[in-house]
């Protein structure tokens, strides 16, 4: 009777304990899924203010430009070359800026296409430890079944199931 008692809070326990594992990889899951979001809006944030310092070197070019042209006309050299070396190092100037823009752009985004792929693999992890524990839960219960069939008197494990053969 306390064999059969046993058996039953065993079988009890590794249920309750595969529960409780399959729902924290559950919750595992759901953050890992919640900082891929995360991520996105980080990687958002990133092209927004990349955008925003992109129109700020174009603009800067062209009030550089502008001041350019002014200070030439009022010395009355806008048809010099002075004018003309003036946009040339104005406009490389701005070409240099945007280009150190776009590279760290790319940057971020290879590290948040990283961060995605971490994430992502962190949830398909979850999800297989979930597996783990039911497996290991399931193996839990075959064990104890077969200990209490062994304990039992004259029995060996094998011939639980042998209903009437010698």
């Amino acid at each position: 009777m306390f064999e059969m008692l046993g058996l039953g809070l065993s079988i009890a326990g590794t249920v309750m304990g595969t529960s409780a594992a399959n729902q924290a990889a559950g919750v595992s899951q759901n953050i890992s899924g919640l900082e891929l979001k995360v991520n996105e809006q980080r990687k958002n944030a990133m092209e927004v203010d990349a955008r925003r310092r992109q129109l700020d070197v174009v603009r800067n070019n062209q009030r550089a430009r502008s001041m350019a042209q002014t200070s030439a006309t009022s010395q009355g050299s806008q048809l010099g070359s002075g004018l003309q070396g003036a946009y040339g190092q104005i406009g490389g100037q701005a070409g240099f800026n945007l280009q150190g823009i776009n590279q760290n752009l790319e940057i971020g985004r290879n590290i948040f296409g990283l961060d995605t792929q971490i994430s992502q693999n962190k949830i398909t992890m979850a999800g297989l430890q979930g597996q783990e524990a039911t497996a290991s839960g399931v193996s839990a219960i075959g064990q104890s079944i077969f200990g209490a069939a062994k304990g039992a008197p004259g029995g060996s494990g094998f011939n639980m199931f042998n209903l009437g053969s010698t």
